[in-house]
């Protein structure tokens, strides 16, 4: 804000779309104000909070990647697990061209 004086901006565009004239009008201001003071590259209104962001109540915590593990999932059937499947049906029929 400190920089708000010191700055006029006047922005001419043409082609694209309004959004991505935005967006490319916002990049440029951005990259304008970090070349005056490279300190502002990594600098947020608000810091995020010590831990990280509050979790929403439909995340699930971390579990970590199995794969390749004694404890990766395998679905009933699969080799490693004892390799028995259910029996099918029977009321699959596959299509044809008729």
């Amino acid at each position: 804000t400190e920089n708000r004086s010191k700055v006029d901006v006047w922005v001419r565009v043409n082609g694209g779309g309004t959004t991505g004239q935005a967006g490319a009008i916002v990049l440029g201001i951005a990259r304008a104000l970090e070349a005056m003071d490279p300190g502002l590259h990594h600098t947020l209104s608000d810091p995020p909070p010590e831990g990280g962001p509050a979790k929403r109540p439909w995340q699930k915590p971390h579990l970590p990647n199995l794969t390749g593990t004694e404890q990766a999932y395998r679905p009933p059937g699969h080799t490693l697990k004892g390799g028995q499947r259910a029996a099918g049906t029977g009321d699959y029929e596959p299509w044809t061209p008729d």
